[in-house]
Order: C-alpha cells, then structure tokens, then sequence
C-alpha cells in the first residue's frame, strides 16, 4: 500500500489544456459589449496611471528646481557679504579663494544651462512640446475686479530676433516727487536675497521688483524723519500695515517679507500673494508678480544680466492688458492711448522698476502696484 501511495504521488498529473480566448468577432453581441468595456476601463486606468505618473515627477523636478534656485541665491547672497566684509578684505589670498570659488559654481551652473539649452534644441518638436513651455497669464475684468488666469505659450526669447533699440529715459520723470528713492538702502540688518545674474524670465522680474520695494520700504521705515515724520510719505507706504504707526513693528514685517518673497509664483494658485489686491482705501492694486505678467503680455522678457526689458515680438500696449472691460466683441477699452510697440525695444528695468515704486505701498507682506498706472510707466519709459 505503501509502494502504491508513493507510485501515485511520483506520477505527474496531465497538465491542463487551456481554451484560447475568443476574439470580439466570435462572441455573441452582449459578450462583446462586455468585452469592449472592459478593455476601455483597463486602457482608461492605464493612461490614468501613467498621468499621474508624470505629474508626480513633474511635481518633484518643480520642486527640486526651486530648492536649487533658493540654494544658488542664498549662496551668492552669502558670499557678496563675506567679500564685502572688513575681516576677509585684509586678507587677500582668502579673498582671492572665495572668488575661485564663485567662479566655479557660476561655471558649473553655466554649463548645466548651457547643456540643458542643447538637449532642447535637439529633441524632436510633437504637437504637445509647446505645454511644456507655458506660462501664466492673466486677464482681469475692471467691472468686477476679479481675475481669471489661464495658460499661453510664453514668447522665447533670442538674441537674433533684431537689433535693440535703447529707450529714451528721462530720469527726472521717475524720482520726481518721491525723494525716499535717492537715500541709501540700509541693508545691514536686512535678510537681502539678490536675484542671481543667471536668472531671467517674468519670475525674476517680479522677484527684482519685489526685493527692490522692500528694500525701499525698509530704508523708509528706517529713518521716517526725513520723509515728513510717521504722517508724511510713511503714512502713505504703510497705512495698509497693522500697527503701522509703530516704525520697528512695520521693519520686522518687512524682514519676514523677505524671506516669503522666495515663494514668489506666476501660478495664482501658488503665489503667495495673490494677483489682484487691494489697498485700505479699495483701490485695485497689482501684486509683483501680476505687474511681471503685464510685461510679459506686453512681449517684453527680463534679462538679468543686462538689466534690460527687452521686446520679443510686436503689440500695442492697451488698457485692456491689465483688465480693460470691452465695450464690444473683441474692442479694448482703451483708458491710454494705444501705441504701438516698436521692432525691438530695450529698456533698463531699473528704471521701471523706480517709477513703479513711486505709486508702491506696501499691503502686507508684499508691496502692491496701483492697476491704472502700470501700464503709464512702461510708456514713460519707453519715450
């Protein structure tokens, strides 16, 4: 019995013949509907799968490239102080180290930029490389003042797109009437952090415009005696501040201001700020990054290194860029007149910058830009 047991157990069992499955064509009209569907619910939670995928890398590389923006910001903003110190300027082969080394980080950025430029250049252009290159821009309606954003392909700049044509500037018009602009900016007790060179585009813009403000803010709120005392020109930046009156109070919220402004968005989901704002009085005012959309509307891109706004392609500068109501289909109100831009325009972004803040004043912790008169400093500065 034992021997049989154990004879059985060794004899392999026949294995099983497996029925081929029948295509759609062979299965009777409700087998075949069933099949159909679930083959869509399987290709449908394929895709679904393989979006999600994407917009968690794609989530993770934003992010990385945003810690690795406030890196190099936070680095060249340290090194600019330890170089501009007392201490490391009588040692000069310490000195002469450090700037070694700031050479080779801004190499090894170059080259990875450059490297990244290249591989751009070489893909292969489909129908849907243009999402990728998308940015923000906004549209906002006088008689509500609300704001609707939505997605449209950003111009590319190129250095080869013609000769640039400087803007007039008439540097009276811009300080005229604000002497807080000509006094030194006190930034030994300000967290700075500078715009790196290597940074263009809208988003340094509103960052340059952002920093620049408070900078200027917080020389104000330094020294208000020299600006006709708390009620003077102080009280005309600050009066949107709680606890306003108090100069000290008002240079911590600027402080803080500093450090968020690193979170600065062109998404109005993101941005820390918002777009449109509003003053104590009720009047609409920009926030930095919504005057960087303006220009960026406009054809203009900021370049860093020059310091330059410079136009990428034509179009007239309207009211309706910042939110003009239409009277009719397709017509722009046009509060100013229309201009058209010229073939290639280059103007100094500081200047602009200078005029903007003229109207500033600081709602929170971001500085505000009256709507109505954004687009009157771009024409200022361009003639």
């Amino acid at each position: 019995m034992i021997e049989h047991k154990m004879s059985s157990a060794t004899t392999s069992k026949p294995a099983k013949s497996h029925k081929p499955r029948a295509s759609i064509s062979e299965l009777d009209p409700v087998a075949a509907q069933r099949r159909r569907a679930q083959t869509c619910k399987a290709q449908r939670a394929y895709r679904q799968r393989r979006k999600d995928e994407i917009e968690s890398l794609s989530s993770r590389v934003n992010h990385l490239s945003t810690t690795i923006e406030d890196l190099t910001q936070c680095f060249l903003g340290l090194t600019d102080k330890i170089l501009s110190s007392p201490w490391i300027q009588e040692r000069a082969e310490v000195a002469s180290d450090v700037q070694a080394g700031i050479k080779k980080f801004i190499d090894i950025t170059q080259a990875a930029e450059a490297h990244i430029e290249n591989e751009q250049e070489d893909a292969p252009q489909d129908k849907d490389a243009g999402d990728t290159k998308r940015s923000t821009s906004m549209d906002m309606s006088n008689s509500s003042g609300s704001i609707s954003v939505f997605d449209t392909t950003s111009p590319q700049f190129s250095a080869q797109s013609g000769e640039l044509v400087p803007a007039h500037f008439n540097s009276a018009s811009f300080t005229a009437g604000n002497p807080w602009l000509s006094g030194p900016f006190i930034n030994s007790t300000l967290p700075v952090l500078p715009v790196s060179p290597m940074e263009n585009g809208p988003l340094a813009f509103a960052r340059r415009l952002f920093y620049t403000c408070i900078q200027c803010a917080f020389d104000l709120a330094s020294r208000p005696a020299d600006f006709g005392g708390v009620y003077g020109l102080y009280e005309k930046v600050f009066r949107g501040l709680n606890g306003w009156e108090n100069p000290e109070r008002v240079k911590q919220i600027l402080g803080s201001s500093m450090v968020t402004g690193r979170d600065i968005s062109l998404n109005l989901e993101t941005n820390p700020h918002g777009m449109a704002l509003s003053n104590s009085d009720g009047d609409q005012m920009l926030s930095p990054s919504a005057v960087a959309l303006f220009f960026l509307n406009q054809g203009f891109q900021y370049d860093a290194a020059s310091d330059q706004l410079m136009q990428v392609k034509k179009m007239p500068i309207r009211q309706r860029s910042l939110g003009g109501s239409t009277p009719g289909a397709g017509q722009a109100r046009n509060i100013i007149p229309s201009q058209p831009c010229r073939e290639s325009v280059s103007i100094n972004a500081t200047h602009v910058i200078m005029d903007l803040i003229n109207r500033a004043q600081c709602l929170g912790t971001t500085p505000g830009f009256p709507k109505d008169t954004v687009p009157i400093s771009l024409l200022k500065a361009m003639g």
